[in-house]
Formats: C-alpha cells, sequence, structure tokens
C-alpha cells in the first residue's frame, strides 16, 4: 500500500491506538547506520512505563509526518513527560516531543529477513551500542561523508526547510509575497527542534516571533510549544536591554561629566531605532566608540561602575592605533550588560591590507556622526553611509553569521533607502579600502532577502579578480552552510598576489610583542613564547575544524 506522510500519520495513528502493532518500511538516512532506509520496524503501541532513555520512539511530528527517532532525554513535569528525541545521524536535529504526539515504541528491526529484536538480549545491546557510538557519528562522520559526497557528485546539498523558514522570517515587515512564501515552508515536514536551535544560533529567535506574530493562524502551523519557547526567548530579550539601557544611561551620564565624546554603534544602537522594538534585537554587550586620549579616564568610569578589564590602571598602555585590535573589553558578570566593548578605532581584526588601518578617517567618521534617541537619552552613532560601511565590515569578520548581522544590514538599508547617498558610499568605501567588505556585505543581503540595491552600485564595487577562497565562502554564506573557508582565508584570498597573501600569513600570525599585548590583553612584559604557539594552534585548530565541516 503506497500513501503520503499524512495518510500514513493518520493510518498509523489508528492502528497503534486502537492496541494493535504496526509494520511498516523505513525510508530516510536519519537512523543511519542502524535503521537504514528499507529496514522493516515493528512498532508496539506506547506504554510509557517501558519508556527509556536510548529506545527508538514513534512519533507524530507536528500532525504532517511520522519519525522514528531515539530518545536522549525523558522530561518529566506535573505527572507528565515528554522526551527529547534526535536522529542517530543528525547531531543538531534534537527535538522535544510531547507524551501526546508519542505513538508507540520500535521493539524490532528486519534487516533482509533477519529479525533484531532491540528490546531485549543481544538485540538491546546492540541498540544501547548504537546509540552511545551515534553523538561520533552524527558530529564527525556525518559532516566528513557529506563533504565526500559533495567532492564526488560536484554538487551541494540544497538549504534544509527549517534554514529557509529562517531567512524568510527573520525581517521587520513581509509583503504577501513573503507570507505566502512562508506559509509554503511551514506545511513542510519541519525538525521544530532543529529550527529553534537554529533561531536561537542565528540570534534571530525574537525577531523571528515578532514575524510569526503578523500571519494569520500562526498557531494552527507551528507547535505551540515552539511559540512558547520564541516568546520566553523574546521577552528575556525585552528585560535584558531595559537593564542594558539603564546601564548606558549611567555610562554616557559619567562620561559626559568627563567630556568624554562617544558614538554607539552596532546591536544597541539599532535595537530601538532600527527595528522600532527592543525585544526584537538581541546583544550581549555595549559597544562604545571613544577617543584614544578619552581611554584612561573611561577606564576609571567603568571601573567606578564595578566593571573591570585585564588592564589595570597603571598598565594601560599608551594608545596607538594597532592592525589587531583596538578595543579593550570590561566585564561585570553581575550586571547588565555582561559587557563594555570599548573602542578607540573601528578596526578591530588584522586586515587583509595593512594599509587599511591608516586609510580610515576616524576624524572624518566623528565629523559625520549623528544623533538617535535611545531609551529615552540622546546619543550619537555613525552616519548613514558610514553605518553601512561598518556593519558591512564586521559582518565580514564574523564570516557574515550569526545571520542578525545580516538582518542588521538589510534592516538598515531599507529603513534608510531614501536617504543613502550611494555615490558617496562607494567614494568613501574605496577610499577607506573597504570596497570588497562593502561588495561582499550587499552582494549577500541582496541575495538572500532581495534588499533593494541599485545594479549600478555593484557594478562600481564588483572586484576585478575573485578568489576561489571568496567564491567558496561566499558560496556557502548563501546556503547557511559550514565552510571549509573562514574569514581569515577570505582576507588571504582578498590579496592579489603571493607576496601580498604570504604577507598577510606572516603579519596575521606572528605580530609584535606590543600588539600580542594587546591581543592577549595583557601587559607586553608579559608576552611569551607560549602567547604564540597558542595563537598558532588557535589558527590551525580553526583549519582543522573548517575542513571537518
Amino acid at each position: 500500500m503506497k500513501c503520503n506522510s499524512r495518510e500514513f500519520l493518520g493510518l498509523s495513528k489508528d492502528i497503534l491506538r486502537r492496541g494493535n502493532r504496526l509494520r511498516f518500511r523505513a525510508h530516510g538516512g536519519s537512523m543511519w547506520p542502524f535503521i537504514t532506509d528499507g529496514d522493516i520496524l515493528d512498532i508496539e503501541p506506547l506504554d510509557r512505563s517501558k519508556l527509556k532513555p536510548k529506545d527508538i520512539i514513534f512519533y507524530n511530528r507536528s500532525g504532517k509526518q511520522a519519525v522514528a527517532h531515539r530518545i536522549i532525554k525523558i522530561l518529566s513535569c506535573n505527572d507528565k513527560i515528554s522526551v527529547v528525541a534526535r536522529g542517530d545521524f543528525e547531531y543538531f536535529g534534537a527535538e522535544t516531543v510531547p507524551e501526546e504526539a508519542i505513538l508507540g515504541r520500535v521493539t524490532a528491526i528486519e534487516k533482509k529477513g533477519r529479525v533484531i529484536y532491540i528490546d531485549k538480549g543481544i538485540g538491546r545491546i546492540k541498540n544501547i551500542f548504537f546509540a552511545d557510538f551515534s553523538p561520533f557519528l552524527s558530529k564527525w562522520v556525518n559532516p566528513l561523508m557529506q563533504k565526500a559526497k559533495r567532492f564526488i557528485f560536484k554538487n551541494e546539498k540544497s538549504m534544509r526547510h527549517e534554514d529557509n523558514l529562517i531567512l524568510s522570517s527573520a525581517r521587520i515587515s513581509l509583503e504577501e509575497e513573503e507570507v505566502n512564501k512562508i506559509k509554503g515552508i511551514l506545511d513542510q515536514g519541519l525538525d521544530w527542534g532543529y529550527f529553534l536551535h537554529r533561531s536561537r544560533d542565528e540570534g534571530t529567535a525574537s525577531l523571528i516571533y515578532k514575524t510569526f506574530l503578523k500571519i494569520p493562524d500562526i498557531d494552527k502551523v507551528v507547535p505551540k510549544i515552539i511559540l512558547e519557547e520564541l516568546k520566553t526567548v523574546y521577552y528575556s530579550v525585552v528585560k535584558r536591554n531595559i537593564l542594558i539601557l539603564r546601564t548606558l544611561e549611567d555610562i554616557l551620564r559619567e562620561f559626559q561629566m568627563e567630556n568624554i565624546r562617544t558614538i554607539i554603534f552596532k546591536g544597541l544602537a539599532l535595537a530601538e531605532s532600527l527595528y522600532g522594538d527592543i525585544g526584537s534585537r538581541s546583544m550581549t554587550d555595549v559597544d562604545i566608540l571613544i577617543k584614544g586620549q578619552d581611554l584612561k579616564k573611561a577606564d576609571k568610569i567603568l571601573k567606578k561602575l564595578n566593571y573591570s578589564a585585564f588592564f589595570g590602571n597603571k598598565d594601560l598602555p599608551d594608545v596607538t592605533f594597532n592592525l589587531y585590535r583596538n578595543s579593550f573589553l570590561y566585564s561585570n558578570l553581575n550586571a547588565h550588560p555582561k559587557y563594555i566593548h570599548l573602542y578607540w578605532h573601528i578596526l578591530n581584526l588584522y586586515p587583509h591590507d595593512k594599509d587599511i588601518l591608516n586609510k580610515i578617517d576616524l576624524d572624518k567618521i566623528w565629523d559625520d556622526s549623528r544623533e538617535i534617541e535611545l531609551g529615552g537619552m540622546r546619543a550619537h552613532t555613525f552616519s548613514t553611509h558610514h553605518q553601512v560601511l561598518y556593519l558591512c565590515m564586521h559582518a565580514l569578520n564574523h564570516s557574515f553569521r550569526p545571520l542578525i548581522l545580516l538582518c542588521d544590514i538589510n534592516e538598515f538599508i531599507a529603513a534608510n533607502k531614501s536617504c543613502i547617498n550611494w555615490d558617496k558610499l562607494i567614494e568613501e568605501a574605496y577610499a577607506f579600502g573597504l570596497n570588497k567588505q562593502l561588495y561582499y556585505g550587499l552582494y549577500i543581503v541582496s541575495n538572500i532577502f532581495s534588499t533593494d540595491i541599485p545594479q549600478e552600485v555593484f557594478d562600481k564595487l564588483k572586484p576585478e579578480k575573485i578568489s576561489i577562497f571568496e567564491r567558496k565562502f561566499i558560496s556557502s554564506v548563501l546556503k547557511r552552510q559550514p565552510s571549509s573557508v573562514g574569514e581569515s582565508m577570505v582576507f588571504f584570498g582578498m590579496n592579489e598576489n603571493w607576496m601580498q597573501r604570504l604577507s598577510f600569513l606572516s603579519g596575521a600570525l606572528f605580530p609584535s610583542k606590543r600588539e600580542m599585548s594587546v591581543i592577549r590583553q595583557k601587559k607586553a612584559s608579559e608576552i611569551n613564547i607560549t602567547d604564540y604557539i597558542q595563537r598558532l594552534n588557535s589558527a590551525f585548530h580553526s583549519i582543522f575544524e573548517a575542513l571537518l565541516r
């Protein structure tokens, strides 16, 4: 008998709830190699007293699909249980399954005519072995197999429905066409555990919650537990951001009393002024740009507010602009925010071109800065064109991840479309040496969000040469897939000849002691060979991790 997913689900529910056993042929590879495509599964009706971790349950996923996955954990609350389940070959695919969605338990697997009873004897031991072995399979073997498969067939897998849903929903406003697209994705069989995990990792969970509220009858297609989880994230962001704003008011008041000029940028400067809702943009720290000569005064104020840095007052070096890092991180783990990032230059990662440090005109950035309202107070932030330029540079420095960094660029352009002087922006990008950063940032948001950017902007910014490193990196970003090429390899590829590339590697891996002291946030006199070994180890570890993706 052949039937579609919904028909099979309905038939399975009917058979099992009458107390009958169910036998069917498995399809898919999420439980490989314990259950392979074509194996016949024997399911007994649900008896909650028999459920144990490592059992394989058969359950109803969102009313659209029947799934057989392994129990990772059993949760209980008010005499109700729910389980966390995941396929053996899906490291990031864990999802919470409520008791009412569990239909039965797999007791036997028939492979090529041979039956293995997995709830007793040797079969049970084999089941437990595979349960313990599955995290290794899913985390290491699966990525290597996928990489080999892509190499052999020269074809990367298509984007998951869940990732597509995140990309389609992570925006402030929706056109009718976009609403219909979201509804179409919601009609697929979605792994809601994976969706929730990814939306949190991408920093978009609270923004997606606000988007979902704009879609009619969303509660009929998105599980209640998922909407509640998104709602919890949203209100926790609201609460945290309100506390962050209060702290920022105290800091700015103290800074103003000492005549310290500031520019607030990134997350907090965008949360209210751009998203129009302090709960839609999550953040963990506050980023403040000051002038180098004010660093010691600012340091004293932050320490007065119980924020501490690795440098003591007497240990603060004479501030010079640095190719590697131009900021200090202050922390107070009992406050909101836990971290204050104090900058004296916007360059905070070793660039592909050393000249960028001097090309960036800080005086112009300060002169062009504009005033915004932030939680009832007035503060300065970047001018419109410098904001776009900085957001693109910052996003590339973080490999355009998490997704919220791209949301910032898309929403800022959408909100300021009428007042962006594209010619001025392009001119400034070339003057600052950030034209490639701008091009890639705009190119990616245009492809992901269909951001309205004039074609002539791309024509004027497109590099004459684009290396294989850059092409592979941009391709993985657009597909939201892990890449074997990170931002450092992109910077390496941005250099147009091998002498420049070798110079980049040498500078990136072996900074001077003075520069290393700022990178490591410790006194230059304390820098030794161990710091350089750790830097090299970190670089090789990153390359190894990337190759496993």
